[in-house]
């Protein structure tokens, strides 16, 4: 309908950052988000750069067990909100969601990008709002993989001699 398309036209958009996992595959010492990188935090060299998004506000889920947020300077930007993130990835987008709620419209872009992932190309993210600035549901981020796969079974064998294969890279994208 034509109020449905007005919608799309003037929505906006919110950036969920979770943030509140303890990364132990990176480093026991620290999360990984709080790590240098470039002369501040991987989760302060992502926020600088998802800043750069226009946006409404920036809802970082951390974790309630530790404090090292607390004395990031990115983080007292004023578009930024904190919220007490879950157990789980998936908690913490749900519990920022839940935050934004009564203010987000249902058609406003909510992007999702973790802490830890500060190689993201602002240009990647723009031309994905571009490429489905009419679609009623958005869109995922993807980038082709390159490289060969293997097939591994359910218990972490890589299965038979013939389990190396090339995979068409237009057929795992999109």
């Amino acid at each position: 309908s034509e109020e449905i398309q007005r919608e799309i036209r003037n929505r906006q958009t919110w950036i969920v950052i979770p943030a509140a996992g303890i990364g132990s595959r990176f480093s026991e010492v620290k999360p990984k988000q709080y790590e240098e990188f470039f002369g501040q935090t991987i989760l302060e060299f992502t926020l600088k750069k998802l800043l750069e998004i226009e946006h409404i506000k920036v809802i970082i889920a951390v974790n309630p067990k530790e404090n090292l947020w607390r004395n990031l300077s990115g983080l007292k930007h004023p578009s930024v909100e904190i919220v007490i993130g879950g157990k789980t990835r998936r908690d913490s987008v749900f519990l920022a969601l839940k935050h934004i709620k009564e203010r987000a419209s249902r058609f406003d872009w909510i992007l999702v990008h973790d802490a830890a992932r500060p190689c993201v190309q602002l240009s990647d993210i723009k031309n994905l709002f571009d490429k489905t600035a009419s679609y009623e549901i958005g869109g995922i981020l993807a980038t082709r993989p390159v490289g060969t796969f293997k097939r591994v079974e359910l218990s972490g064998a890589v299965s038979g001699n013939n389990s190396v294969s090339s995979v068409e890279n237009t057929s795992l994208s999109y």
